[in-house]
Formats: C-alpha cells, structure tokens, sequence
C-alpha cells in the first residue's frame, strides 16, 4: 500500500513523503505498528500517514534505520485519546510509551 507522511521534518514546513507500507501489523517491543519506508526525522514525528484514499491510517512514531520507520495504528491514537477525554488517567502501556 502507497502512503504518504505530513509534516515539518528538520522545520521544513508542510513537507510531504511517500512511501510503501511493508508490514501493517508489525510486532516490535511487544507493540503493534504500521511499518514502512517513509522518511521520519525530527519534525515529522507525530504526524500523520495516509493512504492513497485520503485515510489517515496512523501516526508517524519511530525511525529504526533508514527506510524503517514505524506509525501507531490510527485505531490505538484513538482508544487513548477516548480514554483520555472520559477522564480515564489510568496508566497502561500503549505504543505511545515508546
């Protein structure tokens, strides 16, 4: 699947990636992420990754190595932020630990 990351990677503002997911389901550090090949570096971490649908499928998290990175599923950004907004302030690991 093509997707796209947003954001303002080294403060380059309104700065856009392309790449391909490799593994949607991709188990790392007892976790779950979307891996793929965009490009992640300071600045674009915590934006958004979309699919050629216009979907945001998830949250651009982690670079491993070049051509590596990771996103947290769109799913678990939003099971903790309703948890969140109910006032739930309980601690629980979720990839947003990472």
């Amino acid at each position: 699947e093509f997707v796209v990351a947003l954001g303002s990677p080294l403060r380059f503002e309104n700065s856009v990636t392309a790449g391909i997911v490799s593994n949607p389901k991709r188990k790392w550090d007892d976790m779950h992420y979307i891996q793929s090949d965009v490009s992640v570096h300071t600045g674009n971490s915590g934006g958004p990754i979309v699919n050629m649908d216009g979907q945001v499928i998830g949250i651009t998290s982690l670079k491993v190595a070049d051509g590596i990175s990771f996103a947290i599923p769109i799913k678990d950004a939003i099971s903790v932020l309703r948890k969140l907004m109910k006032g739930d302030r309980q601690r629980e690991k979720t990839t947003l630990d990472n």
